[in-house]
């Protein structure tokens, strides 16, 4: 159940992600979001090893699905990856990579070493960390602009899922532990309004109108 009620934003033993090796087919890059004009966090050369991310896992599968492809601004179907080598995570096109086996011994263990490769090892039980506080008040002492590019994750110091970028508008709904807080979109560049996840609470800052139309 996500913490006071809030989609997307839920405590560490309710994700479980798991990552499946890919390996890239050209060179290319990994962003912040889904499109050629969003920020590098790394580039990447042909045969440079991913691990790609399946959905949330709060059941324990031992094998979860793959997370769909999104569409970009440019038309083409991108997911969301972290370079085995580098850590980044973000966005790349599912035009420029392929499935792979991780070297023996060397299974996907996600960014920070915490998660799991489906089919080489069980699911992982994520820390139960507790989703701290609901906030109170209007949402007009509520709002919040980001700062920058920041990752939206499923629990507090968590896995990422996708970013939020500069200029994009949130809602704080709950403040969380390790100083995060449980956002909603309010209005932004490519995410839909609603959208819920935990953000670390220094790329926010106060805001009075919304960014985007």
């Amino acid at each position: 159940m996500p913490c006071h009620h809030i989609d997307g934003c839920f405590r560490g033993d309710e994700v479980n992600i798991g990552y499946r090796p890919y390996r890239t087919t050209t060179a290319t890059a990994i962003r912040t979001g889904r499109s050629p004009d969003r920020a590098v966090v790394v580039a990447l050369d042909p045969g440079q090893g991913l691990g790609r991310q399946t959905v949330r896992n709060p059941g324990h599968d031992d094998l979860p699905a793959d997370r769909e492809p999104e569409a970009g601004a440019d038309g083409r179907a991108w997911i969301w990856v972290y370079a085995r080598r580098h850590g980044g995570s973000g966005w790349i096109p599912l035009e420029d990579v392929e499935p792979t086996e991780s070297p023996p011994g060397r299974p996907c263990r996600g960014p920070a070493g915490f998660d799991f490769e489906p089919g080489l090892m069980p699911s992982k039980h994520g820390p139960h960390t507790t989703c701290g506080n609901r906030a109170h008040g209007p949402t007009s002492w509520r709002r919040r602009g980001v700062v920058g590019d920041a990752y939206l994750r499923w629990s507090p110091d968590g896995t990422a899922f996708d970013y939020l970028h500069a200029g994009d508008l949130v809602a704080i709904r709950g403040w969380g532990p390790r100083a995060f807080a449980c956002v909603t979109v309010i209005a932004a560049d490519e995410l839909a309004p609603g959208t819920g996840g935990w953000v670390d609470r220094a790329a926010l800052t106060h805001a009075a109108e919304p960014a985007h139309a």
